[in-house]
Protein backbone atom coordinates (compact mmCIF):
# COMPACT_ATOMS: atom_id res chain seq x y z
CA UNK A 1 0.00 0.00 0.00
CA UNK A 2 1.58 3.01 -1.17
CA UNK A 3 2.06 5.73 1.18
CA UNK A 4 0.89 4.20 4.46
CA UNK A 5 3.29 3.91 7.56
CA UNK A 6 3.95 0.27 8.09
CA UNK A 7 1.73 0.18 11.57
CA UNK A 8 -1.06 1.51 9.88
CA UNK A 9 -0.65 -0.83 6.79
CA UNK A 10 -0.44 -4.02 9.54
CA UNK A 11 -3.26 -2.39 11.27
CA UNK A 12 -5.76 -1.90 8.16
CA UNK A 13 -4.65 -5.75 7.34
CA UNK A 14 -6.38 -6.55 10.42
CA UNK A 15 -9.11 -4.44 10.10
CA UNK A 16 -9.51 -6.16 7.07
CA UNK A 17 -9.18 -9.66 8.26
CA UNK A 18 -11.62 -9.06 11.13
CA UNK A 19 -14.43 -7.50 8.87
CA UNK A 20 -14.37 -10.19 6.28
CA UNK A 21 -14.52 -12.98 9.32
CA UNK A 22 -17.51 -10.83 10.49
CA UNK A 23 -19.32 -10.45 7.14
CA UNK A 24 -18.45 -14.20 6.17
CA UNK A 25 -19.93 -15.55 10.06
CA UNK A 26 -22.87 -13.13 9.12
CA UNK A 27 -24.11 -14.84 5.40
CA UNK A 28 -27.24 -16.59 5.70
CA UNK A 29 -26.12 -20.45 4.57
CA UNK A 30 -27.27 -21.78 1.05
CA UNK A 31 -27.51 -17.79 -0.52
CA UNK A 32 -26.21 -17.48 -3.60
CA UNK A 33 -24.05 -14.86 -3.30
CA UNK A 34 -22.40 -14.26 -7.10
CA UNK A 35 -24.73 -11.18 -8.02
CA UNK A 36 -24.15 -9.68 -4.57
CA UNK A 37 -20.50 -10.12 -4.02
CA UNK A 38 -19.28 -6.63 -5.04
CA UNK A 39 -21.46 -4.86 -3.18
CA UNK A 40 -20.25 -7.28 0.52
CA UNK A 41 -16.68 -6.36 -0.85
CA UNK A 42 -17.19 -3.09 -0.48
CA UNK A 43 -19.52 -3.58 2.47
CA UNK A 44 -16.22 -5.29 3.88
CA UNK A 45 -14.05 -2.50 3.05
CA UNK A 46 -16.13 -0.38 4.69
CA UNK A 47 -16.05 -1.50 7.66
CA UNK A 48 -12.42 -1.35 7.28
CA UNK A 49 -12.64 2.43 6.43
CA UNK A 50 -14.98 2.96 9.81
CA UNK A 51 -12.79 1.11 12.07
CA UNK A 52 -9.78 2.24 11.19
CA UNK A 53 -11.57 6.09 11.56
CA UNK A 54 -12.62 5.54 14.97
CA UNK A 55 -8.84 3.83 16.04
CA UNK A 56 -6.94 6.91 14.37
CA UNK A 57 -9.41 9.26 16.14
CA UNK A 58 -8.10 8.40 19.18
CA UNK A 59 -4.53 8.93 18.09
CA UNK A 60 -5.11 12.15 16.63
CA UNK A 61 -5.71 15.57 17.91
CA UNK A 62 -8.39 17.69 17.16
CA UNK A 63 -6.94 20.80 16.01
CA UNK A 64 -2.71 22.28 15.60
CA UNK A 65 -2.07 26.08 16.01
CA UNK A 66 1.47 27.30 14.47
CA UNK A 67 2.03 31.20 15.32
CA UNK A 68 -0.86 32.18 12.95
CA UNK A 69 -1.73 28.84 11.08
CA UNK A 70 -4.59 27.21 12.68
CA UNK A 71 -5.12 23.49 11.41
CA UNK A 72 -8.80 21.39 12.42
CA UNK A 73 -9.26 18.07 12.10
CA UNK A 74 -12.89 17.46 11.81
CA UNK A 75 -12.64 13.77 12.51
CA UNK A 76 -16.95 13.98 13.34
CA UNK A 77 -17.61 14.92 9.58
CA UNK A 78 -14.98 11.82 8.75
CA UNK A 79 -16.56 9.44 11.10
CA UNK A 80 -20.18 10.35 9.72
CA UNK A 81 -18.58 9.84 6.26
CA UNK A 82 -17.38 6.08 7.17
CA UNK A 83 -20.52 5.62 8.85
CA UNK A 84 -22.86 6.42 5.89
CA UNK A 85 -20.29 3.80 3.98
CA UNK A 86 -21.33 1.14 6.09
CA UNK A 87 -24.66 1.75 5.86
CA UNK A 88 -25.41 2.09 2.74
CA UNK A 89 -23.44 -1.27 1.69
CA UNK A 90 -25.60 -2.66 5.21
CA UNK A 91 -28.32 -1.78 3.24
CA UNK A 92 -27.51 -3.36 0.15
CA UNK A 93 -26.40 -6.39 1.38
CA UNK A 94 -29.30 -6.74 3.54
CA UNK A 95 -30.88 -10.18 1.71
CA UNK A 96 -27.49 -12.13 2.14
CA UNK A 97 -27.58 -11.35 5.74
CA UNK A 98 -28.45 -13.49 8.60
CA UNK A 99 -29.69 -9.94 10.18
CA UNK A 100 -28.28 -6.65 10.57
CA UNK A 101 -25.01 -7.64 12.07
CA UNK A 102 -23.08 -4.36 12.06
CA UNK A 103 -23.29 -1.46 14.66
CA UNK A 104 -21.03 0.57 15.61
CA UNK A 105 -20.68 3.34 18.20
CA UNK A 106 -18.36 6.16 19.20
CA UNK A 107 -17.12 6.06 22.98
Amino acid sequence: MAGIENKDEKLIKNLGMAAIEQVKNSVKVGVDLEEGKQNLLMLCVAITFFQYVLTEMQNQAESVKVGDVSVKNNKQELLEMARHLVEHYSQATKKYMKAKFVEFRCV
